[in-house]
């Protein structure tokens, strides 16, 4: 049974790509097992919430499941952060515990436009050499057809 003995709320920030901020949730029960949580892009609200709910509605709370739990303060990050907890206790796979049956995940890359056509191949085999099994180009207007007509070299 979790009983959730600290819990401590990160905000970070990015300073590249397309997720400016995130806020990470982080549970400990009193056995030492962590369970983590992270919401990308949250409203200020949701930071409030964590900061003011989250400790009141878990710490010293007994639950034997995550539904038992509603609506916990602070939305998504929390929640998942539950979930993974008790994941974590049964260790059994979190996708799992959510009702997924998949045991591997497909490898996959995205490369951007590219106008020179041996580049963008040599990118694409690259990758395709790496290992990744799903390669997603970039595509625009004028500049569609051209790259996916290029004999790579790949099965």
């Amino acid at each position: 049974m979790p009983r959730v003995r600290e819990l401590e709320v990160f905000r970070l920030v990015l300073p590249y790509g397309r997720r400016p901020e995130s806020i990470l949730v982080r549970l400990t029960d009193y056995g030492g097992m962590t369970g983590w949580g992270e919401v990308v892009d949250a409203d200020p609200k949701t930071w409030v919430a964590l900061e003011e709910g989250l400790a009141q509605a878990l710490i010293g709370v007994d639950w034997e499941h995550p539904d038992e739990l509603g609506a916990v303060p602070g939305g998504s990050a929390a929640d998942m952060a539950c979930w993974d907890l008790w994941a974590r206790m049964r260790g059994v796979p979190l996708a799992h515990a959510l009702g997924g049956t998949r045991t591997s995940l497909m490898a996959t890359v995205r490369i951007g436009a590219d106008r020179n056509l041996e580049s963008l191949v040599a990118r694409v085999n690259r990758h395709v050499c790496a290992g990744y099994a799903h390669v997603t180009l970039d595509v625009h207007p004028g500049w569609d057809i051209e790259p996916l007509r290029v004999p790579t070299g790949w099965p």
